[in-house]
């Protein structure tokens, strides 16, 4: 008889699940970092918009945010960034993690989330979010004051607090005449080694903390961000080499003009408007659904 024609080779295994798991009870608050400088803390109060309902509207007992001044989770409200530092009667800003907290919640991704706002207009990576050491007088003074507010949010939320990731949107400052051409080209270096520091430094809540990072836009930006494209093609080499590295893109969204005086562009597209950012975090929500960093594990 003939021989028996051979068996096809075996599945690979899968791979293990993360240590993190997506919650599937109501018990659990989902963390987020916000880091990076001003289309992440969201500045267009002057886009002659009003706020946009419901990316903007508050979610309250389910939206969380943190609190660098008060040291307190209370319920997030727009301006993140502005009430986190203490400006409590401002509203009238809007940044993109109102809206992708949102579509985490209505889509059944959590249950709660906490957002932990840290980003800070006009901030650069080459100087103001460098890691290091407290009493390290070549440490970012943004590096210092994430590290130390999200281990207090943790710490506050209690033990049912998940660290689930980071939102970054910064690029614009190491594009600018202040750093230059040639600390423009460090950027892709500078930023590896920042998302290396950041999980290193948040190991114990996250193996392997995911990123949602957005490209920079170039569109009517390059006078005032000179060097953006350098700092657009750095941000794409650095999501190529690492891991768990979520991408997202800022061209194609809604910007405002800006006049800049002549000496720094003159009119351009600085910031994103409200409708802008809503339209920035639909698209952060999206891609990390699309990622597959989102895991159910069945024991929680």
């Amino acid at each position: 008889s003939p021989p028996s024609p051979p068996k096809p080779p075996s599945p690979s295994p899968k791979p293990p699940r993360p240590k993190v798991a997506l919650p599937s009870n109501p018990d659990v608050l989902d963390v987020w970092i916000l880091a990076g400088q001003s289309n992440m803390a969201g500045q267009n109060a002057n886009d002659g918009q009003p706020m946009p309902s419901p990316c903007g509207d508050p979610m309250p007992g389910q939206m969380l945010m943190f609190g660098k001044t008060n040291r307190k989770w209370t319920d997030a409200r727009p301006s993140a960034a502005d009430q986190s530092n203490g400006c409590f009667e401002c509203l009238n800003e809007l940044g993109p993690e109102m809206q992708f907290a949102r579509s985490l919640l209505e889509n059944k991704l959590s249950y709660r989330v906490g957002l932990v706002p840290t980003a800070v207009g006009g901030t650069s990576l080459i100087v103001n979010w460098k890691p290091g050491k407290a009493g390290d007088p070549s440490t970012g003074p943004q590096w210092l004051d994430m590290v130390s507010t999200v281990r207090d949010a943790m710490k506050q939320a209690g033990p049912n607090a998940r660290l689930r990731g980071m939102l970054w949107i910064q690029g614009e400052t190491d594009a600018s005449i202040i750093v230059g051409f040639w600390g423009a080209l460090e950027y892709g270096s500078n930023l590896y080694k920042f998302l290396l520091a950041v999980r290193k430094e948040f190991a114990e809540f996250h193996p392997q903390l995911p990123v949602v990072i957005t490209k920079m836009a170039i569109k009517n930006r390059d006078k005032s961000f000179p060097h953006i494209a350098i700092v657009r093609d750095s941000q794409e080499g650095v999501m190529r080499a690492l891991p768990s590295l979520i991408a997202t893109d800022m061209e194609g969204k809604e910007f405002y003009w800006q006049d800049m005086g002549r000496d720094l562009g003159g009119v351009q597209w600085i910031h994103l408007s409200k409708n802008g950012v809503c339209q920035m975090g639909q698209e952060m929500y999206e891609q990390y659904v699309a990622s597959g960093e989102q895991y159910v594990r069945p024991d929680e």
